[in-house]
C-alpha cells in the first residue's frame, strides 16, 4: 500500500514496479491517505485522478476508486496494458478536485516503473486511460439504455395484460354480484323460514320448560320442610346431649335427680378433701414408746421415745395416753 503522508507518496519497494508493457488487469495499486489533511481541509467529497508522465515525455490519466471511511481515504488504481505501453521509469501524481473545480488538490510526484516483455504487441495508440475508462462508462449507459427500452417493451406488454385482466375480473365482478344478489334472496327466504321453525319450537320448549320448573319447584319445597323439620329435630336432641352433659359436669340444670351430688365437680370437690386428708396423715410421723427400766437412768420408770411426733400431739389424763391431730 501506497502512504500519502503531508501530500508525500511513500511508496515500498516491493511495489515500485507495477508490471511489464504486456500486462492488463493483472495489478491493482492501493493508495491511504487521512481525510483531514494537515490543513484542516476535507478531502473525501474531491474525486481523485492519477497523472502519468514517461520516459518520452508522453503522458496519461487515470480515475481512482474511492473508499471513504470515518477518518481516512483508501483509493485503489487499476492497472490496465494502456498505462504500460512505455517501459521505464514513470512519474506519479495524485490530482483531486470537486465537480464543480471550486476545489483542487494535488500530492507530490513519485515514481513508478514498467518492465519491457520480450514479445509485446504494439496495439497503443497514445490515448488516456482515462478516456478510455469514460468510453467503458458510457457504453455501459448505452447497454443501460438499451436493456432500459427493452424493460420498457416489456413493461407495456404487462400493462396490456393487467389491463385485460382488469376487465376480466369487472366482468367476473358483474357476475359475482348478480350471483350473490341471488343467492342473497334465496338465503333470506330460508332464513325467514328457520326463524319461524324456531319461534313455533321455541314456544313449545318454553311450555314444557315452564311445567318441568313448576314440578321441580314443589319437589324441592317438599323437600326443603322435610330437611327443615329433621334439622329442628336433630337441634332439639343435640339441645338435650349439651344439658346432659352440663349436668354430668357441674349440675345446676335441674334436668334430672340428684345432680348435685352426682356430677363431676361434685366428685372433684370430694376427690381434693380426701387429696387433703391424705397429704395430712402421710405428714405424720408417730414415735414408738417404751419404759425406760434402767435403775441408774434419770428416766427409769418413765414411757419415753427416742424421736418426736410430728402432726400429732400427745396428752397423758387419768393414766389414759392420748393423741390429737394438729391442724395443718
Amino acid at each position: 500500500m501506497i502512504e500519502i503522508i503531508n501530500r508525500e507518496l511513500l511508496i515500498p519497494p516491493e511495489e515500485y514496479n507495477i508490471g511489464t508493457n504486456y500486462d492488463s488487469n493483472t495489478e491493482e495499486r492501493h493508495f491511504h491517505m487521512k481525510r483531514i489533511v494537515s490543513s484542516g481541509v476535507d478531502l473525501a467529497s474531491l474525486d481523485f485522478h492519477l497523472d502519468m508522465q514517461y520516459t518520452n515525455g508522453d503522458k496519461n490519466s487515470v480515475t481512482l476508486t474511492k473508499d471513504v471511511t470515518e477518518k481516512d481515504i483508501n483509493l485503489t488504481l487499476p492497472i490496465v496494458n494502456s498505462m504500460l505501453q512505455v517501459p521505464g521509469a514513470v512519474l506519479i501524481q495524485l490530482r483531486a478536485l470537486t465537480e464543480d473545480g471550486t476545489c483542487k488538490w494535488t500530492s507530490y510526484q513519485g515514481a513508478l516503473f514498467v518492465e519491457e516483455s520480450i514479445n509485446t504487441p504494439a496495439a497503443w495508440e497514445g490515448r488516456l486511460t482515462e478516456l478510455e475508462q469514460l468510453e467503458r462508462d458510457i457504453q455501459r449507459v448505452e447497454d443501460d439504455i438499451s436493456s432500459l427500452n427493452t424493460d420498457e417493451a416489456a413493461r407495456k406488454e404487462a400493462e396490456e395484460a393487467r389491463v385485460e385482466a382488469e376487465n376480466a375480473r369487472e366482468a367476473a365482478e358483474e357476475t359475482r354480484a348478480a350471483t350473490f344478489t341471488e343467492n342473497e334472496a334465496a338465503r333470506q327466504a330460508a332464513f325467514d323460514t328457520a326463524q319461524a321453525t324456531r319461534s313455533a319450537a321455541f314456544e313449545s320448549s318454553e311450555d314444557e320448560r315452564q311445567a318441568t320448573f313448576e314440578s321441580a319447584e314443589t319437589i324441592r319445597q317438599n323437600t326443603y320442610e322435610a330437611d327443615v323439620a329433621e334439622f329442628n329435630e336433630k337441634q332439639a336432641l343435640l339441645r338435650g346431649y349439651a344439658t346432659a352433659a352440663e349436668s354430668y359436669a357441674h349440675g345446676g340444670t335441674d334436668s334430672r335427680t340428684g345432680e348435685e351430688t352426682d356430677n363431676a365437680r361434685y366428685y372433684k370437690e370430694q376427690s381434693e378433701i380426701i387429696k387433703n386428708q391424705i397429704s395430712q396423715a402421710a405428714a405424720l410421723f408417730i414415735p414408738m414408746f417404751s419404759v425406760d427400766w434402767d435403775p441408774t437412768s434419770s428416766t427409769f420408770g418413765h414411757l419415753i421415745s427416742n424421736t418426736e411426733a410430728q402432726g400429732i400431739q400427745f396428752t397423758l389424763e387419768n393414766g389414759h395416753l392420748y393423741g390429737e391431730l394438729l391442724e395443718g
